[in-house]
């Protein structure tokens, strides 16, 4: 057969013989491994549908076949042409950074009229504009949710070297956020996470709490209390609603529907002196109850957690002015778990210095980790796969309902061509019946017994002399693992996933 025609045969085998989820028999994810880049076709929870490139063989961060990075993880620099994830489940989008205009006037330094900060839609090509109102800073509406845009960089510098961060406005830091697919699937892109305390964002802002999407309309969230240096209480708070309130004193009160009662909470005083507010909390089954809370301060009442997160005595309008309306700003978060979970469940003791200490915990089948690094205040989040062994490559993560991990490196056992997990003489006959008969190959780097990168003759008797006259040994893996030689060939499913 020659080289062409062999490049035939793989193309349109990639093309037909690819990973399927499905809930409700319309095909919604398909994954396809082909030179060395993992792609996903989906059809999301708009029926609209869209290929995305996520991976690169032998690369431990998410990006496409031209190494630009999708960013999963909120407030980090992604530059131009890169991609971010947004919202989650049915508010998930991927955008990627279409345009960072800044026009620089020596004359007006914070004039910022003709700087354009936009956000394309991978899937639906949508295009959105961020809405600037002082410079650096502004905000883009997606799917109705709004979010905070800061952008950095100037004119003397080319686009491609300017960045953005986008702000979630949630109460913590959201990592993983996922895309529902039409057939209700949550699809979640997957990389190994490195992360400091102390300065998360590199702008010297620290991290209290991790936001992970779980697949389940709620979020978790993973508290940190400080105990010593370099050393934290890791809390969850699994499958709540969290709400991040701002109250004022010309709008003290808000409504905030629970799982079993709705809610009313009211600042009824902030002393301005000390910072210290005073507040109301009542539902609507008659209970209610006032408490002080210093800034920080969290405490559990009628069945929520409340947690002031600052108290600004001295607010400024848009114009850096003292504002006339508002004497003070109290900023809260406010949780409420489901009826079958418990708030502030303790998950384990977190040592960053003790690069053996990890700290794991399961949400929804999957089992997240978090590693201590060797460095102060510096740790590293991972998913463990089905075997429990801590992924260090992308993958994708499905919620449905059959829980899934997709690799973006396929594992396999060289010369078990068929994928039952031994090697007998059906696996020389599937090569020859590739070659000749049109037969199925499903993980060619399992056909290519000699580890030439080619599928030929040669390898079905490579196999059939190691099996009944001794011949060379077949290279490895001999046990499931990876490929350790690159070469053209892919691994589009083996074994039980086919």
């Amino acid at each position: 057969m020659s080289k062409r025609g062999f490049e035939i045969v793989v193309f349109l085998f990639l093309i037909v013989n690819v990973f399927f989820v499905s809930g409700q028999g319309i095909e919604d994810i398909k994954v396809i491994f082909s030179n060395g880049v993992s792609t996903l076709d989906m059809t999301d929870y708009r029926g609209l549908k869209g290929t995305i490139e996520w991976a690169k063989e032998g690369i431990n961060r998410l990006q496409d076949s031209k190494g630009r990075h999708i960013v999963v993880f909120e407030k980090q620099r992604v530059y131009k042409d890169e991609y971010v994830m947004v919202g989650n489940e049915d508010e998930g989008r991927l955008l990627k950074v279409s345009r960072i205009r800044i026009a620089n006037d020596l004359f007006k330094p914070d004039d910022f009229s003709n700087d354009k900060v936009q956000f394309t839609d991978v899937i639906s090509g949508d295009v959105y504009d961020t809405t600037i109102f002082v410079k650096y800073t502004g905000t883009v509406t997606v799917g109705g949710k709004v979010y905070g845009v800061s952008y950095f960089g100037d004119a003397t510098i080319p686009e491609n070297l300017r960045y953005v961060k986008v702000d979630y406005s949630e109460q913590g830091v959201v990592i993983y956020p996922s895309i529902t697919t039409i057939n209700n699937n949550k699809v979640v892109f997957y990389e190994p996470i490195d992360f400091s305390f102390s300065n998360y964002d590199g702008e010297g802002n620290s991290l209290s709490s991790l936001i992970l999407a779980d697949g389940d309309r709620y979020y978790t969230y993973v508290d940190f209390y400080k105990i010593d240096n370099g050393v934290y209480n890791v809390l969850l708070n699994r499958n709540v609603i969290r709400y991040v309130v701002l109250l004022d004193s010309s709008l003290p009160k808000t409504i905030l529907p629970g799982i079993d009662r709705i809610y009313t909470l009211e600042i009824i005083s902030v002393d301005k002196s000390i910072g210290v507010s005073t507040i109301k909390i009542s539902d609507d089954i008659g209970n209610s109850v006032t408490e002080k809370f210093d800034k920080g301060e969290t405490k559990k009442l009628l069945g929520a957690t409340i947690k002031v997160i600052d108290v600004n005595t001295n607010p400024l309008n848009p114009f850096g002015q003292p504002d006339p309306f508002r004497d003070y700003i109290v900023k809260l978060s406010f949780d409420v778990a489901t009826s079958d979970q418990l708030l502030n469940q303790y998950a384990g003791k977190l040592n960053t210095l003790d690069k053996t200490n990890t700290v794991e915990f399961p949400i929804k089948g999957f089992n997240y980790v978090l590693k201590g690094s060797g460095r102060l205040d510096e740790s590293q989040v991972f998913i463990k796969d089905e075997k429990g062994k801590i992924m260090e490559q992308p993958a994708l993560i499905i919620f449905g309902p059959n829980n899934r991990i997709i690799k973006s490196v396929k594992e396999f056992i060289r010369g078990d061509v068929d994928g039952n997990g031994a090697i007998d003489i059906n696996d020389p006959v599937a090569i020859l019946n590739f070659m000749f008969q049109s037969g199925r190959a499903t993980c060619l780097d399992s056909a290519d017994t000699d580890d030439s990168g080619v599928i030929d003759i040669n390898d079905a008797v490579y196999l059939l002399n190691w099996m009944f006259l001794s011949g060379s040994a077949i290279s490895e893996p001999k046990s499931l693992g990876n490929d350790p030689t690159p070469d053209s060939l892919d691994c589009a499913c083996y074994g039980a996933q086919c």
